[in-house]
């Protein structure tokens, strides 16, 4: 028997804002302080879920009742202008 399940879970991100960092850069600084496929969840945006360059610059977004999360560039001036 096979079972699946799916389930659509609204987020709301109230605020974001640039780092002044590369996501290579970033990635090398968590490597090196939590050790290697630590933050595998960091490597995608969180809303449209493309996968960051080495030389993007991510955004982080504040999610209500949920951890920060990194957002590509398109997502985070999309949270900014809302």
């Amino acid at each position: 028997m096979k079972i699946t399940k799916r389930y659509t879970k609204t987020y709301e991100c109230y605020e974001a804002h640039k780092w002044d960092t590369t996501f290579a850069s970033l990635m090398e600084t968590r490597n090196r302080m939590f050790g290697k496929n630590h933050d595998k969840y960091l490597e995608k945006c969180f809303m449209c879920r493309q996968k960051f360059k080495d030389d993007d610059v991510p955004w982080l977004g504040f999610v209500r009742n949920h951890k920060n999360v990194l957002l590509c560039e398109s997502c985070g001036k999309g949270v900014q202008n809302d």
